[in-house]
């Protein structure tokens, strides 16, 4: 029999049809078998129904309606010329014609040594990822399968799908396709480069951003040799419920393998960027520029762990090392220590202890779960589950009183409910800060207390010097996070050291090229700076990785504004009709075209309809239209509120007339914040 059949009776959405030639048999006996085990369901028996017309319509059905399509590549398949295989191939390929790029359907494994380059298959096949089958390892092969059935399941939203670059009105529309997509950003991943951020205890060394700064106008060079990038864990528990935990120990590992390694290892953001999507070891490897790949899978059932991890070579998919660990719960900490020593063995490079490490762990598993689903609900940016991960890190601190990360964990989320829901007031703030000082008596070489006390200090009161003080501190313990890069040019920014901000961008970009926040924060520089083309091709990439980004639609928004494309900005808006902030945009395009009534009734409006009052975005409207009173009013009411808008009003390109006002400068000295 040369394919695998179940029943005619309708099949379940998991199913995963294997295509073999007969004397592959034993193969595809013991891939079913391991499926099956793992509880996905297979296409494959031993039926007595054997050719005629019936049998060949149930091919045909099973082929169009399975979720993946298994074909088993061998030294057999070459050498026949014939077999009914060849037309299983040819019905799966025919089947992708109707599907989007994106949807993982075919899968070619090779079962013994045929050689992928004289390998006698569909042209289609070759655009895949190949795996190759290691018996003695069919737990890899399993993890790969679950990989792409979980992929079908990710919202259409979560896709990059092929869109419009989001050009004025007078520029020729450009198409890209989700590779080309990563292609173009694979020139910001590479050409800034990554390094291994150095700092003395002063601050950063003029040598490892004046490189970043070098590289970022070089052409893309060949991936770092000991760089390697980690992929979500695939969830295997059969509970979606559980995926907050294969995501946390991803993210937990790759910080494992920054800060206690030589390798250069993209941050989680770049990594995750990739979950739920169709493509290949080598398009990741690209456009995240590495040499390596780490994938597995983790089970979680009770206080039981098996965790599998494999490290692929990207230009050729070879498997340099892997393994399969069953631990308890409490091991977890270890088992990925242990993966990471592994992949230093094999990639040899230097394995070093870090603090910072032991500062992030606690020995209480229960604890370590319970701050794993805080930090989950704290990454979904919502009010209402802010508290959610309020509620997980205050379980996690009565089972561990002495866990500083999920200390800060509280602090940040009672910090984001509040800010997040504009009910900021001085006396939630100080709450919010005594949370954070007994984090950092804590555990004085934790970096993320000293980044979420200066990133607060810098939004809420705006005291840039202290602000300045925690971040630097923030930078000495944790120089490759890529979120205190972007906090600290941020900050350096709103300082007037534009130089600066611009290098730390850059540095940010670096440490994790997919980052929407990097990419977009870059663009706001370079608005600060007057690059208005390089700002707008810098959040045309963020918009490109994040198409709803409300950040990046705002700074290309203002980009455009900032060309005097007044008539395209309002096209523009017209295309994007889920922009919160357009009727803002569209009050100040309306007023530079002369139409004052027009951006009267639209600043009306965006005030009317906001759900909570944009002080500062009135601000920045009637700046744009010489209303300077009315502008300083505004921030006088924001002051109230939150200061860090104001204090870094001196970068913001909207409010450059504003400061030219000798009332904007003494309303800057009274409230303190006059530079």
């Amino acid at each position: 029999m040369e394919s695998a059949s179940e029943t005619s009776k309708p099949q379940p959405a998991g199913t995963v049809f294997l295509s073999y030639a007969s004397e592959d048999a034993p193969h595809a006996e013991k891939i079913a078998r391991a499926l099956r085990n793992s509880g996905i369901e297979v296409w494959f028996d031993k039926s007595e129904l054997r050719g005629g017309d019936a049998w060949d319509r149930l091919i045909r059905r099973q082929i169009h309606d399975c979720r993946l399509f298994v074909a088993l590549i061998s030294t057999h398949t070459n050498e026949r010329d014939e077999g009914y295989f060849r037309r299983e191939w040819k019905l799966a390929v025919d089947r992708t014609h109707d599907m989007a790029e994106d949807v993982p359907f075919l899968l070619p494994v090779v079962v013994d040594g045929a050689a992928e380059a004289t390998a006698r298959v569909p042209d289609r096949f070759r655009e895949i990822q190949w795996t190759h089958l290691d018996e003695n390892r069919l737990d890899l092969l399993v993890s790969r399968i679950q990989r792409l059935l979980t992929a079908r399941t990710v919202p259409a939203k979560e896709r990059v799908p092929p869109r419009q670059s989001p050009a004025s009105a007078a520029a020729p529309a450009l198409r890209r396709t989700y590779v080309a997509t990563l292609l173009a950003l694979l020139v910001v991943a590479a050409s800034y480069g990554v390094y291994r951020w150095q700092y003395l205890p002063g601050g950063l060394t003029d040598r490892t951003l004046g490189q970043a700064e070098d590289a970022a106008n070089a052409a893309p060079s060949a991936a770092p040799a000991h760089s390697v990038a980690v992929l979500p864990f695939v969830n295997m528990s059969g509970d979606p419920s559980q995926e907050y935990f294969s995501d946390g120990l991803t993210e937990e590992l790759i910080d494992v393998l920054i800060r206690s390694t030589d390798l250069r290892v993209p941050a989680s953001t770049s990594s995750f960027y990739f979950k739920g999507k169709q493509v290949t070891i080598a398009q990741i490897a690209a456009a995240l520029s590495v040499s390596y790949v780490l994938e597995g899978s983790v089970r979680k059932a009770g206080d039981t762990l098996r965790v599998t991890a494999q490290l692929v070579r990207a230009r050729d998919g070879y498997h340099v090392w892997s393994n399969s660990y069953d631990r308890r719960t409490g091991d977890l900490f270890a088992v990925q220590d242990d993966i990471a020593a592994a992949v230093v063995a094999a990639l040899k490079v230097h394995l070093s202890g870090t603090a910072t490490l032991a500062a992030r762990r606690t020995a209480n598993p229960e604890a370590h779960d319970q701050y794993l689903i805080g930090k989950k609900f704290l990454e979904s940016a919502s009010v209402r589950n802010y508290q959610s991960a309020a509620d997980a890190f205050t379980r996690a601190l009565q089972l561990d009183p002495t866990y500083a990360a999920a200390k800060v964990g509280l602090a940040d989320a009672h910090y984001m409910s509040t800010a997040g829901s504009f009910q900021m007031t001085p006396d939630r703030f100080s709450a919010t800060l005594r949370e954070i000082n007994e984090a950092i008596a804590m555990a004085p070489d934790l970096p993320d207390g000293y980044s979420t006390r200066g990133v607060d200090t810098l939004e809420t009161p705006g005291d840039l010097a202290k602000a300045a003080g925690d971040l630097r501190r923030a930078l000495e313990l944790e120089p490759e996070n890529s979120i205190n890069l972007r906090r600290y040019g941020f900050l350096l920014m709103c300082s007037g050291d534009l130089a600066g901000a611009t290098r730390y961008a850059k540095a940010s970009i670096a440490a994790d090229p997919l980052d929407v926040f990097a990419l977009a924060h870059l663009g706001y520089t370079y608005l600060a700076t007057g690059e208005v083309g390089e700002a707008r091709s810098s959040l045309e990439k963020a918009l490109e990785v994040s198409p709803d980004s409300d950040y990046a639609l705002a700074g290309l928004a203002t980009a455009i504004l900032l060309q005097h494309d007044y008539a395209g900005l309002l096209n523009w808006l017209d295309a994007h009709p889920a922009f919160n902030e357009a009727m803002l945009f569209r009050s100040m395009a309306q007023f530079s075209l002369g139409d004052a009534e027009g951006s009267r009734r639209s600043l009306a409006s965006y005030l009317r309809n906001t759900p909570h009052p944009d002080r500062y975005g009135s601000a920045q409207a009637y700046a744009w239209r010489g209303e300077y009173a009315k502008a300083i009013d505004s921030l006088r009411e924001e002051s109230e509120h939150e200061r860090g808008g104001i204090a870094c009003s001196g970068a913001d390109p909207l409010m450059t007339r504003l400061r030219e006002q000798p009332a904007f400068r003494t309303f800057l000295r009274d409230q303190g914040l006059a530079r």
